[in-house]
């Protein structure tokens, strides 16, 4: 891969994720403290080509070359066991900047930065309170009427869990 196609690339998957490289020039940077060098996306590059040619391939193998819709070829896909079946998805369907864009989202999409906000009160006493996002919260059914959690810790994690009314 030649090196101006790279930044071209690198450029590109910067914009359409909203990322930024103030803190390096080969480095995509993300809100959520998340990041990606230009290093990593060469790398998926040819593992992007791989699948590709792999999927290629099957389509070969299983006369789907004569199909047109490549979404008949996405059902097809859809049938298959296959523990990375979100990237073979998305390299039967589009081109790499486009697949490289929806795998950070997604990656991202999951994943918070967050400031733990610690206070004390008039007897010295100390608290803390974390912000969540409200897609978060609105996925686990919580609500302004209904905003009791369960909070436990398990093996160095944080769980938050609906109240089990029953």
């Amino acid at each position: 891969m030649e090196i101006a196609q790279l930044k071209q690339y690198f450029k590109k998957i910067m914009e359409g994720t909203n990322g930024n490289n103030s803190s390096c020039s080969d480095i995509i940077d993300y809100a959520n403290g998340n990041s990606i060098t230009i290093e990593e996306i060469k790398k998926e590059y040819y593992n992007y080509k791989e699948l590709e040619n792999n999927i290629d391939n099957y389509i070969e193998e299983n006369d789907l070359d004569d199909v047109l819709d490549r979404n008949q070829i996405k059902e097809h896909f859809k049938e298959i066991e296959v523990n990375n079946l979100f990237r073979i998805d998305q390299a039967c369907l589009e081109n790499f900047v486009d697949y490289m864009i929806i795998k950070i989202n997604k990656e991202n999409e999951n994943i918070r930065k967050a400031n733990i906000i610690f206070n004390k009160n008039g007897n010295g006493f100390l608290s803390t309170k974390i912000t969540l996002p409200v897609p978060w919260v609105k996925e686990l059914n919580f609500s302004e009427n209904d905003k009791t959690a369960i909070i436990k810790i398990e093996d160095n994690k944080i769980i938050i869990e609906k109240e089990n009314k029953e």
